[in-house]
């Protein structure tokens, strides 16, 4: 069913369309029930003609009934109330956008459609807070500094954002960072920033009497950072680290290569420092204990 008209009194040869809608596929075999709204005519109406299109099927269409269901006289003049629209904007979107619609007084009619309307409007782009990279567990070394990659990104900026920078939160307990692997290098204190790409280097703490527990799988430290866009921090993060298996230690520990870690000689014995590594020796009979 594409149309439904009226003669047109008004002059004895018009018919006057008072429906119309689009060809819709089905199978022909089977029944189809269709119910159309027909928003009136500008007089009474006794008598319908139903056109339909036949491309589809080729085939004659047999029409079983025509019901009317129901009657309902609009009162003219009638403006449609005002509606509110809610927009949500895809996540990241913004700039220039818009939608189309049309208007009508008969839902279904195309004849009773207006022509498209475009409602254009821009979406504000809002700065989101930066995302960091997550990093595993670092691995580190006695007798070197160890290099620390820290990475992270920002959406309202382009694959290589230059505008990010780390803030140092919390100072690792068991050594320091610094930007140089050179010795002597500044250590960064509390509240210090970087920019992201730049070189993260960690270095143990060697001066602590127990120094030689900075080497070997159970020593562990970590730090604390945040990363910031110049106006919102990401949420903070710990950087944590692990210590290595020992490969040589310094004077007066040798190595335990049992555990892979540095160790001091047993009370009993002295530190000789004659071979690489040292190693822990009897003490001579002409050397006295004190203590």
């Amino acid at each position: 069913l594409v149309r439904v008209r009226t003669p047109d009194p008004r002059t004895s040869e018009a018919w006057l369309t008072l429906w119309m809608g689009s060809v819709i596929a089905a199978d022909p075999n089977s029944p189809i029930e269709r119910v159309i709204q027909i928003c009136g005519s500008p007089f009474p109406v006794d008598t319908l003609r139903l056109e339909f299109d036949n491309s589809v099927y080729k085939t004659y269409i047999e029409i079983g009934a025509v019901m009317l269901i129901g009657t309902y006289d609009a009162p003219t003049g009638q403006v449609a109330p005002p509606y509110q629209l809610e927009f949500r904007p895809h996540r990241l979107s913004w700039g220039q956008d818009y939608f189309r619609f049309t208007l009508s007084d008969c839902p279904g009619d195309v004849t009773r459609t207006s022509e498209d309307f475009f409602y254009n409007f821009s979406i504000t782009h809002v700065n989101h807070a930066p995302q960091w990279v997550p990093f595993t567990t670092a691995s580190i070394n006695q007798t070197v500094p160890t290099a620390l990659l820290l990475n992270g990104t920002d959406v309202d900026m382009p694959a290589t954002p230059t505008n990010l920078s780390w803030v140092l939160v919390g100072l690792p307990s068991g050594g320091t960072l610094s930007l140089s692997s050179a010795p002597g290098s500044v250590a960064l204190g509390q509240n210090s920033s970087w920019g992201v790409g730049a070189g993260l280097w960690y270095r143990p703490n060697m001066a602590v009497a127990s120094a030689y527990l900075s080497c070997g799988p159970d020593f562990a430290d970590s730090f604390v950072v945040a990363l910031f866009d110049g106006s919102l921090y990401d949420s903070p993060r710990t950087f944590s680290l692990r210590g290595m298996s020992c490969t040589q230690c310094i004077e007066p520990y040798i190595l335990d290569s049992r555990q892979g870690t540095c160790q001091p000689c047993a009370s009993n014995l002295a530190y000789d420092g004659s071979v690489p590594g040292g190693r822990c020796v009897t003490p001579p009979a002409s050397m006295a204990w004190i203590g």
